[in-house]
């Protein structure tokens, strides 16, 4: 929105030596005549003649107005008594038929006697006032009374993007989301008041012909809701991540990035997810970050339904939010942000892919977990992983180049039979239709990857972007970006932090198995007893819900050697000093994380990616080692106990630190600038940039 005293002198440069007039007409209620009259009084102030044109049941409450520049003209409105709440339907029924008339004829008056009317200032309840305007050839201004996040709303409403009735709890805005029962109640609840339902919504009518449009209101104050502002060039792109916060963290990681080299980047959340998550920094790259929610068909995550069912009403809720979104964008991007040229979705969405390209925009797959992972799913889809399992506990892939056991495959490919068929879909689906899109980023780095990666890079246009992970770990380009901006849970950070201050160099054993591992009470046990025997110091992150598991007493009896929290800042801990290693399931996010910190493994892996991430980890990278469990995958504690010692103590333990060493170097050099992810970022941003 151009700044309102700058407006005041464009129009007060327009005058000439006969003196400019303006006519003003506000809507014949109180609380829209008030605010016009002072907008009148500004511009007489200002050497204007300003008209200030009330109706014939509302001049009786006028009082007499101490300028000489105002002037009081009644017109007809074809009523004796005002508009109020029990007569309003008869009452603008009159008005529409009777003001229209009066107005012309006060006009044509003051043009016909010489006044030099330049400007009509019209309500903008009064949509039709901008026809008289026009037949005289002068300016209309719509003059809005409410603010511009309330006349936003209603023109979503107008412009068919916010239906209504309101379908779920929220709706969002550029930059802003809330619930439904906060939205103006002539859309919460329709129907109430249909003549000023009308009357709110047609406001916009015409409102694009208006020569002026004035908000009552300052731009700081509203400044991420504005409707009307200067176009802005540049380049947006909008980043849309399923809702788990494994996949959310990096695709945010990533959106800094972007944002930090110039893009205006939307962050799309759903509500089932982004109600949970606890807010911390983004940085000085959060300027150029916006966060806007859709309905993905949950308030809350839920926890107790059908896989299928859930998955069919994500995709629907989803695909028609985001149409939308994507459509508000574009009926409104010379208001707003640039035009979105490229949507960049989780590649667990493939179908965010029809979407996009009905909008007319670019579309991005984004792989969360590793390359040799996602080759293996491929091949699965394919059909080339069935016969291999069947007839060998060995596997060898064209992407892989190595051979594999079974037991080193996904464990949704490994043994699919154990999970709903449409979550298995889920991960095979992800490649249905990337011949289509026009770019793949996967969180990874050339070099740790290197044969996989070139291999993928011959199937479709695969661009390395990771590891995704704070700057403040890696290159320290993105100044105050040291951690994720989003957790699920309240880090215990002072505790944490004073109690491995106080260790040794590489002395403590860190314990955690995520957000979304729940271990058995036996497990929780043997773990327990093999942290006991090695006796070493241990930070074990156990969330709230797994305490009732340990043994009886074991935290009051270990507290000289260990600290156990509820969840504590990883990266923060991974890059201290003092950590020896780091005892975990290995999700990507985590595995990423250890090498990017040089922190030694010990892999205890549980289901999905976990199994091939290990692989990697123990035979590849060589930065960590593998426990070995029974047939029912249980972990002893003399196990346990022998793996902690491995990492920590001889010769191996030197050489896996020192693998662990080098990996970090390496991360580090990638997302550097002219590191190979950051040249495939800065290749992202010049051809965006390139279509603004």
């Amino acid at each position: 929105m151009v700044n309102t005293k700058h407006k005041l002198k464009i129009m007060e440069s327009k005058a000439s030596m006969g003196g400019v007039h303006v006519i003003v007409f506000p809507y014949p209620i109180q609380g829209h005549i008030n605010p016009m009259l002072q907008f009148s009084k500004q511009l007489a102030s200002r050497g204007l003649y300003v008209t200030l044109a009330t109706t014939s049941s509302f001049s009786s409450k006028f009082h007499d107005l101490k300028s000489s520049s105002i002037t009081i003209e009644t017109i007809s409105d074809g009523s004796t008594e005002a508009a109020t709440p029990g007569n309003f339907e008869e009452y603008m029924k009159k008005f529409d038929v009777v003001a229209p008339r009066s107005l012309t004829q006060l006009v044509e008056h003051k043009i016909g006697i010489g006044h030099n009317v330049r400007c009509l200032v019209y309500d903008s309840g009064i949509p039709w006032a901008l026809d008289i305007a026009e037949k005289f050839d002068i300016e209309g201004a719509s003059f809005f009374t409410q603010s511009c996040l309330v006349s936003l709303i209603f023109y979503q409403v107008h412009q068919g993007i916010l239906s209504v009735p309101i379908e779920g709890p929220e709706i969002c805005v550029p930059e802003m989301a809330f619930d439904a029962r906060d939205v103006p109640s002539f859309v919460r609840r329709v129907g109430l008041h249909p003549c000023l339902e009308k009357l709110v919504i047609n406001q916009f009518s015409n409102c694009g012909d208006a020569n002026w449009r004035f908000f009552n209101t300052f731009d700081g104050l509203e400044s991420k809701g504005e409707v009307y502002q200067k176009p802005i060039k540049g380049a947006h792109v909008l980043v849309l991540s399923y809702p788990l916060l494994g996949h959310i963290n990096p695709m945010l990681q990533f959106s800094k990035r972007l944002a930090s080299k110039g893009l205006k980047v939307t962050v799309i959340t759903t509500t089932s997810i982004s109600n949970q998550l606890c807010p911390q920094t983004m940085g000085e790259s959060s300027s150029n970050l916006e966060f806007v929610r859709v309905y993905d068909g949950y308030e809350e995550e839920p926890n107790k339904v059908d896989v299928e069912a859930y998955l069919n009403r994500l995709r629907v809720s989803i695909s028609r939010s985001l149409f939308k979104l994507l459509d508000y964008y574009k009926q409104n991007s010379i208001y707003f942000y640039p035009t979105p040229k490229m949507v960049i979705y989780d590649a667990f969405m493939p179908w965010v892919l029809q979407v996009v390209k009905k909008s007319g925009l670019e579309g991005a797959s984004f792989f969360t977990q590793s390359c040799v992972v996602n080759s293996m799913y491929y091949h699965a889809y394919k059909g080339d992983l069935i016969t291999s399992l069947s007839g060998s506990n060995l596997v060898s892939l064209p992407s892989i180049g190595s051979l594999l056991r079974v037991d080193d495959l996904p464990s949704f490919v490994s043994t699919p039979s154990l999970y709903a068929n449409a979550l298995v879909k889920v991960l095979l689906d992800q490649f249905s239709n990337l011949v289509e899109v026009n770019c793949l980023f996967v969180n990874t780095m050339d070099v740790l990857e290197i044969k996989v990666v070139d291999w993928m890079a011959s199937q479709w246009p695969v661009k390395t972007i990771g590891p995704c992970i704070p700057s403040m770990y890696l290159d320290k380009r993105l100044a105050n970006d040291k951690d994720y901006g989003l957790s699920l849970f309240k880090a215990q950070t002072d505790a944490c932090i004073q109690w491995l201050d106080a260790r040794e160099t590489a002395s403590v054993v860190y314990i955690s198995m995520g957000s979304l591992a729940s271990l058995g009470g036996e497990q929780m046990v043997e773990i327990a007893k093999g942290l006991e025997k090695c006796n070493k110091y241990f930070l074990w992150v156990v969330r709230a819900l797994e305490v009732s598991k340990l043994p009886l007493n074991f935290k009051e009896k270990t507290s000289n050697k260990g600290l156990i929290v509820n969840w504590c800042p990883q990266l923060e801990v991974l890059a201290h000093h003092a950590l020896g290693c780091f005892v975990t399931r290995c999700g990507w996010n985590s595995t990423l994380e250890a090498i990017s910190l040089g922190v030694p493994m010990v892999a205890f892996p549980q289901w999905t990616d976990q199994p091939t991430n290990v692989k990697c980890i123990v035979d590849f990278w060589r930065t960590g080692v593998r426990v070995r469990v029974d047939d029912q995958g249980f972990l002893t504690s003399d196990e346990l106990e022998f793996s902690i010692r491995e990492v920590m103590e001889g010769e191996r333990a030197k050489e896996i630190r020192s693998n662990a060493t080098k990996w970090k170097q390496f991360t580090k050099e990638a997302m550097e600038e002219g590191g190979s992810s950051d040249r495939n970022i800065e290749e992202l941003v010049a051809k965006l940039l390139s279509y603004s």
